[in-house]
């Protein structure tokens, strides 16, 4: 495999050592930004798979609110994975993985291509998960320097 293609760097990242296959593909002059097949730059596939020490190196090296294919940013991936876990796992909205993104500097505000904010998706999921939402926003962003 070529460790320039993006394709294979996402798909040998996705499947073990996360970390080690982001920083020999960016070390091998890959462009950490690039959409793979699925239409995800790295950022977008570590939000995907909660892989929040990847994404911390990534933030360190690139941008983090790039959008995917559709114009959704890594804090959409993350709301969306954390509603959909706690729905099918029948947990409590903690948003693990939103909170992590947030305090990397995710941007709550910026949208889809459809103009839904990460909030907008969140209210699929009803009054309760928009108000864990909006305290996990407000309580981590005003925790990090940025905020």
């Amino acid at each position: 495999m070529d460790i320039h293609d993006i394709d294979s760097a996402c798909r040998r990242a996705s499947e073990h050592d996360w970390l080690e296959n982001v920083v020999l593909y960016q070390r091998g002059g890959g462009d950490l930004n690039a959409l793979c097949w699925l239409g995800f730059a790295m950022i977008l596939l570590a939000a995907e798979h909660e892989q929040i020490d990847v994404a911390r190196w990534l933030v360190e090296h690139g941008e983090i609110n790039l959008p995917d294919s559709q114009g959704a940013r890594p804090l959409h991936i993350a709301v969306d994975i954390d509603t959909d876990g706690a729905v099918q796992q029948r947990c409590p909205f903690t948003f693990r993985t939103t909170r992590a993104f947030l305090a990397l500097g995710a941007d709550p505000a910026l949208t889809d291509r459809g103009g839904s904010s990460p909030r907008g998706w969140v209210g699929e999921f009803g009054l309760e998960a928009l108000r864990l939402y909006d305290d996990v926003v407000r309580t981590t962003r005003a925790m990090t320097p940025t905020g």
